[in-house]
């Protein structure tokens, strides 16, 4: 970055992050700014207080990531920009909450990609506009002569092209184009997109770090950056070229994937962060007609204004509106609003019943909402027995456990989180990840799946995925439950699983 100047944001993760430019010109743009108020983890703060890092500042630690494979790998300035950007602005359509946006209203609005469709339409429509708005207003002249030098050094201005407004966006607008065609490599698992987002790109590689880090978990934080990025190379396979990496940082590598494991199992699957997690979604759910969120996911205009606080914001307008609301809107945005006192409060959701399940030759996650359903119905069937053989119960508390029966689907959360596993090959195999074996002697390609058949060991640590299936309820339904000793012991939800 010799022929341009640049400017450098401290991490107390990764140290120095250097930015050129184009890369300082982007981190301001409004749409990437109102990442600093998306939170990375939601609902686990409510586990973990230090957990409050943002999208932004995960961003920037992929784009550096991104940028220190690029650097080793000796790839040209034009592909090093585009990783780095790549990995700048992979989370560009997270909504408010992060993935429990994408739970409720992304699947609501049937937009099947989530985030990553929405990354696309942002780029090519609000994006170009943005960064020319910046750069003609806010940007002195000096950094405006070094943006148009690292847009020509990078390759997205020709050398040639005047400094007019109208080739400087056509500049961006190219910029939008080919981060979003580095993204498409994840259907032909291309080196480019797996340095970004594959099974050891940058983007897992600073998440498992950076979660661990601000949660207070870094025991679980096992990543060698610097040693597994030495080891990545990019060779031909049938002509095509794949990310690979040396065989002997496999061990560097199943710490990475054990990391992640304890990453979802003590923090991210953490069963009160998950009752918060699914207060939040319960509450997009229940504010998904009210607030038109349909229509905000469908206008990235709009949608790049939705931080959290402008998601409160608008709940507390609803509120105090809800009385020109129609009778079915005024319900909903109040239940939202009462739910949100309460997550903001931390009187969350228990949780009465866990089963966790491993089935041979199944993919688990394919009866787990069966599970929780068949759990339910256990709990409604030993509530209506008590019920039927306790008819001297105080008022109060038979009318809410009649409630629970008859409205179980309100009363009784099921949740279903994704499936654990240490290392399950199809994530290296279906992203055309390679393992280099013998390097120094007769060198191998083989694919992941080829490398556990030859290492039984790593087999033994790669074969199951585990399923969680969970109940919650609100914590006066649960210590109604509790006082009766309603909730049914493991042994009798009668199912065949495998650990």
């Amino acid at each position: 970055m010799s022929e341009i100047d640049f400017k450098v944001a401290r991490d107390p993760l990764l140290g120095e992050i250097r930015l050129s430019p184009l890369e300082m010109l982007i981190a301001d743009i409004p749409s990437m700014q109102r990442l600093r108020s998306v939170s990375q983890l939601s609902g686990a703060e409510k586990v973990y207080p230090g957990a409050t890092h943002t999208r932004f500042l995960h961003s920037l630690g992929v784009m550096h990531i991104a940028g220190l494979y690029a650097e080793h790998l000796r790839l040209d300035r034009k592909m090093s920009r585009l990783l780095r950007l790549s990995g700048l602005f992979h989370d560009i359509g997270h909504g408010p909450y992060s993935h429990q946006f994408d739970e409720i209203v992304y699947a609501k609005a049937k937009i099947a990609g989530g985030h990553d469709d929405q990354r696309a339409t942002i780029l090519t429509e609000v994006v170009p506009q943005q960064m020319l708005e910046v750069y003609r207003n806010r940007m002195k002249d000096y950094w405006r002569k070094e943006v148009q030098k690292d847009l020509r050094l990078s390759g997205f201005l020709e050398e040639t092209s005047k400094d007019t407004d109208e080739a400087v966006l056509e500049a961006f607008e190219e910029l939008g184009r080919q981060v979003n065609r580095l993204f498409e490599g994840e259907t032909l698992g291309t080196p480019y997109f797996n340095i970004v987002q594959g099974p050891l790109g940058a983007d897992r590689m600073d998440f498992v770090l950076r979660d661990a880090y601000y949660s207070g978990t870094s025991q679980y934080g096992t990543v060698d950056l610097q040693r597994i990025i030495r080891n990545a190379s990019i060779v031909a396979v049938k002509g095509i070229e794949r990310l690979c990496y040396d065989e002997k940082v496999i061990d560097n590598i199943y710490a990475v994937l054990f990391g992640r494991f304890m990453m979802y199992k003590n923090v991210y699957f953490h069963k009160t962060a998950r009752a918060a997690d699914l207060m939040l979604q319960k509450i997009l759910e229940l504010l998904y007609e009210p607030m038109g969120l349909e229509a905000v996911v469908k206008s990235p205009s709009e949608f790049v204004n939705w931080s959290e606080p402008y998601f409160l914001q608008r709940l507390w307008k609803l509120f105090q509106e809800r009385d020109t609301l129609s009778t079915e809107n005024k319900a909903l945005v109040e239940a939202a609003f009462q739910l949100w006192e309460d997550y903001a409060s931390r009187n969350l959701w228990k949780m009465i019943r866990e089963v966790s399940f491993s089935i041979a030759g199944l993919d688990p996650g394919s009866i787990a909402n069966s599970v929780g359903l068949d759990t339910v119905a256990r709990l409604k069937s030993t509530i209506q027995k008590f019920l039927n053989q306790n008819g001297d119960l105080p008022a109060e508390e038979r009318k809410r456990l009649e409630n629970m029966v008859a409205n179980s689907a309100d009363v009784f959360h099921i949740d279903t989180p994704y499936k654990l596993s240490l290392a399950h090959p199809a994530e290296f195999f279906t992203n055309q990840v390679y393992i280099v074996s013998n390097p120094q002697e007769n060198k191998k390609l083989i694919d992941f799946e080829e490398f556990l058949k030859e290492n039984p060991f790593y087999q033994s640590l790669s074969n199951s995925l585990l399923q969680i299936v969970r109940i919650y309820v609100d914590s006066a339904d649960r210590d109604l439950l509790q006082k009766y000793r309603l909730v049914p012991n493991k042994e009798q939800l009668n199912l065949t699983t495998r650990w």
